[in-house]
C-alpha cells in the first residue's frame, strides 16, 4: 500500500472512532436534565476533542508533517464526523463556511469575545465551548481587553487609527463607557460589510467608518472612502472602483477621505499582520512596508501597536494541535512568527526616530510568561 493510500485508510479509521465516541456523548447530553453547564460531559468532550487533534497530528507527522494537512482536511470534510459533530460548534462552522469571505470576520470576533453558550442543543453548546476555550481564543479576548485599556488611557483630544478594525469591539465599549471623552477614531477595513456593521453598532460622531486597503497603504496610498448615507446597499467598492467609464458615479456614492501623515496619536492593527506574507524582493509590499507607512501616520511621540500570532515555543499555549484544529477543521490559516521575525517589521523605520517595546497579548513584558501573540509598541521620537 502506498503512503497516501495508507494515510487515507488510517484517517478514516481515526475519524470513525471519534464519530462513534462523540455520537455517544451527544446521546448522553440529550438525556433529560442535562444543561449547558454540565461539567462532566464538557470535560469528556474537551478530552475527546483534544485527543482527536493530538492523534491526528501524530498520524500526519508520520506521513510527511504539515504538507499532509491539506489531505487530512479533505478527508475530514468528506467524513460524517465533520458534518455530524465538528460543525455543530458555531465557532468551527462559521470559520469553515466563511460567509463574508474570511474566517475571523465581524461575526466570529464577537462570538469569541462574548464567550457565551451557543448552539441548537446542549451537546452543540458544550462542544462549541470547547473550541471557544482554546488558547488562541483566550488570547484574542486578552488583546481586546488590552486595547480597551489603552484607549481608555488616551487623553482628550487624541486621534486614533484602527486598521483592519473588524467589529472594533474595544472602540464600541470605550465610547459607550466614556461618552464625554474627546477623541477622534478612524476605523478602516477593506470589507464594506464590516464597515457597515461598525457604522450600525458604533453610532458616534467621534468615529469615521472608512473603507481602505492595507495593500494600498503599503504603497503610500492613504486614500479611503465611506459610502454616503442611504447608499450602502448600492455600493460595492471592488466593482465600483474597477468599472470602466463609471468613475463619475464614485463621488455620488462615496465620500473620499485621506489618512494624513503625522496626524495620529495612536495607530494600531491587532489582527492583520497574521495574514500578510513577507515580500523581501519588493520594498513596497509586506509587513515591513506596511509598518513604515503606518509609522509615518504618527505624530511625534505617537505610538504604533501591531500584533502577530507567535510561532510554536515552550512558552506558547497555542500548540500545534490547536493550530491543526483551526487549519484542518475550518481551513483558518495564519502566518505564525517568532519574536525576531516580528521585530524585523521595524527594519525600514528611520534609525534613531523611534523606541519600541515588545509585549504579549496582555501588553505585559512577555519574559517567561505564556504568550500566544506578540505585540510591538513603537513610539515615534520626532
Amino acid at each position: 500500500m502506498n503512503g497516501k493510500a495508507d494515510l487515507a485508510e488510517r484517517l478514516t479509521a481515526l475519524f470513525d472512532t471519534f464519530h462513534q465516541r462523540l455520537g455517544a456523548l451527544e446521546t448522553e447530553a440529550s438525556a433529560p436534565g442535562r444543561s449547558s453547564g454540565d461539567a462532566r460531559i464538557y470535560s469528556q468532550l474537551h478530552d475527546d476533542s483534544h485527543r482527536l487533534a493530538e492523534q491526528l497530528l501524530d498520524l500526519l507527522d508520520e506521513h510527511g508533517g504539515e504538507p499532509a494537512w491539506s489531505l487530512a482536511a479533505k478527508s475530514l470534510q468528506s467524513h460524517p464526523l465533520h458534518k455530524d459533530h465538528l460543525l455543530q460548534s458555531q465557532f468551527i462552522s462559521h470559520a469553515f463556511r466563511k460567509p463574508n469571505g474570511f474566517a475571523g470576520d465581524k461575526e466570529l470576533m464577537p462570538m469569541i469575545c462574548e464567550n457565551t453558550h451557543r448552539g441548537e442543543s446542549i451537546y452543540a453548546k458544550l462542544l462549541n465551548q470547547v473550541y471557544q476555550d482554546l488558547p488562541a481564543a483566550e488570547a484574542v479576548r486578552q488583546r481586546i481587553a488590552s486595547l480597551r485599556r489603552r484607549l481608555c488611557n488616551l487623553p482628550d483630544g487624541a486621534s486614533v487609527l484602527n486598521l483592519a478594525c473588524g467589529p472594533a469591539i474595544e472602540v464600541r465599549d470605550v465610547l459607550k463607557e466614556h461618552r464625554r471623552k474627546a477623541i477622534q477614531i478612524d476605523l478602516v477595513d477593506h470589507d464594506i460589510h464590516t464597515t457597515r456593521y461598525t457604522s450600525q453598532t458604533i453610532c458616534d460622531n467621534r468615529v469615521r467608518h472608512l473603507i481602505g486597503s492595507a495593500f494600498q497603504i503599503m504603497k503610500g496610498d492613504y486614500r479611503t472612502v465611506s459610502p454616503r448615507p442611504l447608499l450602502w446597499r448600492h455600493c460595492s467598492p471592488k466593482d465600483d472602483f474597477k468599472a470602466k467609464g463609471g468613475q463619475w458615479k464614485i463621488p455620488l456614492k462615496y465620500r473620499r477621505f485621506h489618512l494624513h501623515s503625522g496626524h495620529y496619536d495612536l495607530v494600531y492593527s491587532a489582527g492583520l499582520y497574521d495574514y500578510i506574507e513577507e515580500c523581501r524582493d519588493n520594498p513596497e509590499r509586506g509587513p515591513r512596508a506596511l509598518t513604515r507607512r503606518l509609522f509615518d501616520l504618527l505624530k511625534p511621540h505617537g505610538t504604533l501597536i501591531i500584533g502577530n500570532f507567535l510561532a510554536q515555543s515552550s512558552a506558547n499555549p497555542h500548540r500545534r494541535a490547536h493550530r491543526l484544529m483551526m487549519e484542518v477543521y475550518s481551513e483558518w490559516k495564519l502566518i505564525y512568527r517568532t519574536r525576531e521575525e516580528i521585530e524585523a517589521f521595524l527594519s525600514l523605520l528611520p534609525q534613531g526616530a523611534f523606541e519600541y517595546q515588545y509585549t504579549n497579548e496582555r501588553f505585559e513584558d512577555s519574559g517567561a510568561q505564556p504568550s500566544a501573540i506578540g505585540f510591538l509598541h513603537v513610539t515615534r521620537e520626532k
